[in-house]
């Protein structure tokens, strides 16, 4: 099965939009399918795990707080 970031990316953009959270996510490069999100604010628990079920199985999905401010990336 194909997946992408941008497939899933309106779904996050609605989830952190909706929640006032700024974010950032981007597709690790390693041997296993990775992705890394980093994000702003607080994040309860229950968001956490509903985001990590938007990926495949096979994908690492990284979650964590920023220390810094994330830059929100225009689309476009």
């Amino acid at each position: 099965m194909g997946w992408s970031i941008e497939t899933l990316r309106p779904k996050l953009d609605l989830i952190f939009n909706r929640l006032n959270i700024q974010y950032d996510v981007y597709h690790v490069t390693d041997v296993y399918p990775r992705v890394s999100i980093t994000y702003e604010g607080d994040l309860p628990p229950v968001v956490i795990d509903h985001i990590v079920k938007l990926f495949p199985d096979n994908v690492y999905v990284d979650i964590k707080k920023s220390a810094f401010p994330v830059e929100k990336q225009e689309v476009g």
